[in-house]
């Protein structure tokens, strides 16, 4: 994995470098206290997954450089602060980081940005896709609840941070989990990452249009990292 780590104060990012260095899965690490030097090289380098960056930044704030992010990028935030908690999540970060944090939680944060990353540049393949009973279900933790779910009633699923929400026509289940896991857990059946936010059913696509899905009366974007695998989908339709 290819990894940035953006913090204005050089003793955070020694400590991102000495955590990197534990970590046999990182292949690259570069380190900048300028974020808009930062901004640049990740724009200017493709192979780059996943940055950990800082909010509280003299120059720019980590919430206004990730909107320039490309969408593909995994993003973990690292700052002092907790009130930045909810608006972080609001950005899909993959986790959030409170300073100062251990070499466990931080690990933690990296591997679940890994899985992240390379499902979301796993190429689809319908073949390999299960035909779908009536009585497939999935059961999803709802605060002290689990719940049931019917595979052939789920619409779509949306993503805000750790907080996942099921969709069917008759109700909305909020769910503490993440993408990556509940894209593995519906991966033997029909549905599909058209992205960083939704997993939608290929089954109640209604209209494929340019860069938006058609779902009943939702409208779901087409992410430019999923688009290669909603063409494929098509051609494996057609």
């Amino acid at each position: 994995m290819y990894v940035v780590a953006i913090d204005d104060e050089k003793n955070a990012l020694d400590i991102i470098e000495e955590y990197c260095s534990k970590i046999a899965e990182i292949a690259d690490l570069t380190l900048f206290t300028d974020p808009v030097e930062g901004l640049n090289y990740i724009k200017q380098t493709p192979k780059v997954s996943i940055v950990f960056l800082d909010i509280r930044m003299s120059k720019i704030s980590g919430l206004e450089l990730v909107k320039q992010l490309p969408e593909s990028i995994s993003i973990i935030f690292t700052t002092a602060y907790s009130d930045y908690a909810v608006k972080g999540f609001e950005f899909d970060a993959v986790d959030y980081l409170m300073k100062p944090f251990s070499f466990d939680r931080f690990n933690k944060a990296f591997k679940k940005a890994m899985k992240m990353s390379l499902l979301s540049t796993k190429e689809f393949d319908t073949s390999s896709k299960k035909i779908l009973s009536p009585d497939d279900f999935i059961f999803v933790r709802s605060e002290n609840r689990l719940i049931k779910i019917k595979i052939n009633e789920l619409l779509y699923i949306k993503a805000m941070g750790n907080y996942i929400t099921f969709c069917t026509d008759n109700e909305k289940i909020i769910s503490y989990n993440t993408m990556a896991e509940i894209e593995q857990q519906l991966e033997p059946y029909n549905f599909i990452r058209v992205h960083k936010s939704y997993i939608v059913s290929i089954i109640h696509i209604q209209v494929i249009e340019k860069n938006k899905i058609k779902i009943g009366n939702k409208t779901i974007p087409i992410g430019e990292t999923y688009k290669k695998n909603v063409k494929k989908l098509l051609n494996n339709l057609l």
